[in-house]
């Protein structure tokens, strides 16, 4: 064999190999979202808020739960906190995208609504997390969002 055929089969399997760790690293676990809730029942904040139900995941963010998998919503017994934290386990990636909207237009309406009075709020609502991994979105304001993000990708990524 000469050079360049041996340096394209090389380069060919480099390929593979990259592509084969770029697709393993997008890779989530199905999770019920029991499992999730569980994980995240122990997370500093969890306990002071309450959790909400299917009609609150409709009131709040126009999601009906039966086209979902599952779902965890917490929200802060208080009117003067935006804490919220949601996990929706979506049927398939191209519907936990719609929740995404959803989730998105969900921020809009609590940065109206802390806009002129809650600036500590208002600083949780800059860095919430509202994202899509897999099948799962996540959303989280809190001053612990990044933890809670973290709890469920450790539960989702093992």
């Amino acid at each position: 064999m000469n050079k360049s055929r041996i340096m394209a089969i090389l380069s060919g399997l480099g390929l593979a190999v990259f592509m084969a760790v770029l697709i393993w690293s997008q890779y989530y676990r199905d999770v019920p979202a029991e499992q999730i809730a569980a994980v995240l029942a122990e997370q500093p904040g969890i306990s002071e808020m309450r959790a909400e139900d299917a009609s609150g995941l409709r009131r709040y963010y126009s999601i009906d739960s039966g086209e979902t998998e599952g779902f965890v919503f917490f929200r802060s017994n208080s009117i003067m906190s935006a804490d919220e934290l949601l996990v929706v386990r979506a049927r398939n990636h191209e519907e936990a995208l719609v929740c995404l909207e959803n989730a998105e237009k969900r921020l809009g309406e609590l940065s109206e609504n802390f806009e002129n009075y809650g600036a500590e709020e208002m600083t949780k609502i800059e860095s919430a997390v509202c994202e899509v991994r897999g099948k799962y979105l996540i959303f989280a304001v809190s001053d612990s969002a990044s933890n809670w993000e973290k709890a469920v990708l450790g539960e989702i990524k093992k």
